[in-house]
């Protein structure tokens, strides 16, 4: 399976120390994390079988508190539609919405023809 995360938070502003502290959580997972006072943007793909980035998240959580966006991820796997995960952080929790595509019917396209 293939992990595609991508997102932006906005957050009050972090004092000093609290910011240390998520810097040392993002360079502890070895994941490239940009982070500064008041936002986290994250891009990631590849395999994440131990579920690195959402225990990541979870630990930012405690420091963030509270945070506007989400991170989505796209779960891909060979032979089957993507699922997706929106994540989110409030109240010091890092909360998980499911989701997927419900794809209808394929019907021809007739495009009147031009003179």
């Amino acid at each position: 399976m293939i992990y595609e995360y991508s997102g932006y938070l906005r957050f009050g502003p972090l004092s000093d120390q609290k910011l240390q502290a998520a810097k040392e959580l993002a360079i502890r997972s070895g994941l490239d994390i940009f982070l500064e006072s008041n936002a986290l943007e994250l891009e990631y793909s590849g395999r994440d079988t131990n579920r690195k980035i959402a225990r990541l998240l979870s630990f930012l959580a405690e420091v963030i508190h509270d945070a506007e966006g989400e991170i989505v991820c796209t779960i891909e796997k060979e032979g089957t539609a993507p699922h997706f995960e929106f994540y989110s952080i409030r109240g010091g929790k890092l909360y998980r919405q499911k989701g997927c595509i419900v794809r209808e019917d394929t019907k021809e396209i007739i495009c009147p023809k031009s003179d």
